[in-house]
């Protein structure tokens, strides 16, 4: 095996391996220390439903708290709601200026004291502007919210609006207000951040400043809120929030589920939850046991509730990262003498240039430096996992049944996925940051890293080189002219099916790839990826353990039986399970622990479907051919 007859370059995979076990245990620690999870409930809805229930609202904030409620989310107020509300009216209107006068005293003071208005009389204030810019400006968050929040013991999430030409001294005097009302943090209003387009600077200065913690909505896609989060790190929280719309579609165990869900497997630490039910006759009662059962199902995933905090970022220590670079340079090394035998000089000097240019730009550090030696663990890691499986196969067909390779076919499907899993470790500790680990820096070469793996595997195994290594004069000359064959051979109808429904396996799983695909998901996978929710510890991904993992088993049996053509077929789908792997740890967000469970979950069941389907298949297998590369 291609290990074995490396092994000076397996020791240095090792190493880099090594060196990522050290980054991610880490990150696992920063991870155990930060299992707090604090619910924020809607103070409007909570008023609405205390009021349907003859309470007050501090009673109804009692009540929450005690169901498991941490904070209240009070949403600032604008002039306009003011209007609605009639506590200020209109009395005088021009082209450039507005005159509202006070029906509460000093209902707009905090215009004034913000410099967006003049106080021209005891009760009567003017607005430089047309009305549609003054019905924009905030009036800050209420005082009877704050007043009644306090009175329950329970602090604040400000919800803020944006608004045209926000200043630093306004900015300045807004951080002071927020924390002196004790605000645990900030979640922007409607569909945009305070200070969307030109002022994000200054808003994150003064929130810095202040400690002032981002509630990071995620799938809100506020304008401006990706370039605010990156400013605010480390003051940001990711936040899960179920729309007014959604929460119509949802049943009350849909929701709970998601809340859970986003805490357990995406580290997010701030709930937004807005009332299951406002119709009811008791809606205090009825959302109370909501919040109650949405704190218990945190409690059986080992997350508590209370006031949340920020995650600590992870050392990455230059050491660990030469010594994945170091790692990552061995695979690729030990990838092209997978297919083509190097020796003497040419390999000594391959392997050192490797080796210093990896080691380097890891220790380095730079960002787009540790992006792209990640991508390149990426890319190399699942086709080297390929060649770990099937190098050194038989090229005549056996006249054993498939089925007696099994065993054989077992301990490689394990080596493969140890491979790709040493890959997916490599990169993972490149990219273990709180960026990342926050969900404002994504993984930029996702999209590539499915398709190039797959696509090289297939030219690799169409070309006839990746089953032994060889010199490059012999590798070439069989690469063009099984190409060539097959160029030249007919387009049958079976084969261009094939081919046509794999190009669309394929195409599904970039289409949906990186954290926030656009692409919608079935009903029934939904319902399918319910039950393994139940059923598992924790759900492996369906790419993986229904068709990756199955077929790469299958084709690892077949190839060891010397039937290449068919094994070569399966083992490009069967790609799509190695890829995969090395796409979960790409997941920062997602707790280390539980994709190391995942993956190990997804190749158990994987291999196990694999065993049943060369089991059912295997009395057929005699009749494949072996008409593809030898």
């Amino acid at each position: 095996m291609v290990f074995r007859e490396n092994k000076l370059i397996t020791l240095l995979m090792l190493l880099g391996f090594a060196g990522a076990i050290w980054v991610l245990s880490l990150r696992h620690i920063a991870e155990s220390h930060n299992r707090t999870v604090e619910i924020s409930v809607d103070y409007a809805e909570v008023a609405a439903a205390s009021a349907a229930c003859g309470k007050t609202p501090e009673e109804g904030l009692r009540a929450f708290k005690e169901a498991g409620a941490v904070s209240v989310s009070v949403q600032e107020q604008t002039v306009a709601d003011l209007l609605d509300a009639n506590v200020i009216q209109t009395v005088g209107l021009s082209a450039d200026s507005v005159m509202f006068e006070e029906m509460t005293a000093g209902a707009l003071q905090p215009l004034v004291d913000l410099d967006l208005a003049k106080r021209v009389g005891k009760n009567r204030v003017v607005v430089a502007g047309t009305i549609e810019y003054a019905m924009l400006l905030p009036v800050g968050l209420p005082r009877v919210a704050i007043e009644n929040a306090q009175a329950a013991g329970m602090p604040v999430v400000a919800r803020l609006v944006n608004y045209p030409g926000v200043t630093e001294k306004q900015l300045e005097e807004k951080s002071n207000l927020i924390e002196k009302e004790d605000v645990d943090a900030v979640i922007f209003a409607a569909d945009q951040v305070l200070g969307f387009r030109g002022g994000l600077d200054k808003v994150a200065d003064a929130f810095r400043r202040h400690g002032i913690l981002f509630g990071f909505v995620e799938f809100a896609k506020q304008k401006g809120d990706q370039k605010l989060a990156e400013r605010m790190i480390p003051y940001v929280l990711n936040v899960h929030s179920i729309t007014a719309a959604e929460m119509g579609t949802l049943s009350r165990g849909e929701a709970i589920e998601r809340f859970v869900k986003a805490a357990r497997e995406r580290n997010v630490r701030l709930f937004y939850v807005r009332m299951f039910d406002l119709a009811d006759s008791d809606a205090v009662a009825v959302n109370q046991s909501y919040i109650r059962d949405i704190k218990a199902g945190l409690a059986e995933k080992g997350l508590r509730t209370g006031r949340a905090h920020t995650f600590e970022d992870v050392p990455s220590p230059v050491a660990a990262r030469i010594m994945i670079g170091i790692g990552i340079a061995a695979g690729l090394v030990l990838l092209l003498v997978s297919v083509v035998r190097v020796s003497g000089g040419s390999y000594y000097a391959i392997l050192m240039a490797s080796l210093v240019f990896f080691a380097a730009i890891c220790a380095v550090g730079a960002d787009i430096m540790l992006k792209s030696a990640a991508l390149a663990a990426a890319l190399v890691f699942p086709v080297l996992a390929l060649l770990a499986g099937v190098n050194g196969a038989p090229s005549e067909q056996s006249p054993r049944a498939v089925r007696t390779y099994m065993w054989q076919a077992l301990s490689r499907f394990v080596i493969v996925v140890l491979v790709a899993t040493v890959g997916g470790f490599m990169t993972a500790g490149l990219l273990s940051r709180l960026p990342f680990m926050l969900r404002v820096d994504q993984f930029a070469g996702v999209k590539l890293a499915h398709v190039l793996p797959i696509l090289g595997a297939a030219v690799i195994l169409a070309g006839g080189i990746g089953w032994g290594s060889d010199v490059w004069s012999v590798q070439k000359e069989r690469l063009v002219s099984n190409l060539r064959r097959i160029m030249a051979q007919p387009i049958l109808i079976g084969y261009s099916v094939i081919g046509l429904v794999v190009l669309v396996m394929v195409g599904i799983m970039v289409a949906r790839s990186g954290n926030d695909s656009g692409v919608e998901v079935s009903g029934i996978e939904l319902r399918f990826r319910a039950l393994l929710d139940t059923l598992l510890f924790v759900r492996p991904r369906t790419k993986e353990f229904l068709l990756g993992h199955p077929a790469m088993f299958a084709g690892i049996a077949l190839a060891l039986g010397g039937r290449r053509g068919w094994a070569a077929l399966l083992l490009v789908i069967g790609m799509i399970g190695e890829v995969s792997i090395l796409n979960t740890f790409c997941h920062i967000h997602t707790p280390i622990m539980l994709s190391v469970w995942r993956v190990i979950i997804g190749a158990v069941v994987g291999a196990i479907v694999g065993i049943l389907v060369v089991l059912i298949f295997s009395r057929r297998s005699s009749n494949l051919s072996s008409e593809v590369p030898k």
